[in-house]
């Protein structure tokens, strides 16, 4: 049985302000984080830091970086490599939308800005997931 109903509205139209910080983009992801913090708690069989450390874009920055050490590789330079190989890899993901934008710098900010989301959403989980933890 459903305690809530749900109404489809096909018309509806939903609008919001767009943010113009990073700081704003980073909040909304960190709340987006949370709530997907608790949904995985909720349903997800008790393996939830596995699916999190598996998706999370923070945490293989972290890998690489242990990789890097246990390889003797210096960390700086293959941390950059990875920063670039991110930034292109978002570019080409994002290229189709590149008759959106007003400008090449706009579009050259396309990265940065996933990137902060990436990082408030991990923020988000994980800190969604201590705390519950915190509370059994």
């Amino acid at each position: 049985a459903l305690k809530h109903r749900l109404i489809f509205n096909p018309q509806a139209v939903v609008t919001h302000s767009p943010r113009d910080r990073m700081g704003s983009i980073f909040k909304w992801f960190v709340r987006r984080g949370r709530a997907r913090g608790l949904a995985l708690r909720h349903n997800g069989a008790g393996c939830e830091w596995m699916v999190t450390a598996m998706t999370s874009q923070s945490l293989r920055v972290l890998f690489v970086a242990a990789v890097a050490v246990m390889f003797g590789l210096p960390v700086l330079p293959v941390l950059a490599m990875l920063a670039v190989v991110y930034f292109l890899a978002v570019l080409a993901r994002a290229w189709w939308s590149l008759k959106y934008y007003p400008s090449a710098v706009t579009f050259l900010l396309v990265p940065i800005v996933k990137f902060v989301m990436d990082v408030g959403m991990d923020a988000g989980i994980i800190a969604s997931l201590a705390e519950e933890k915190g509370r059994d």
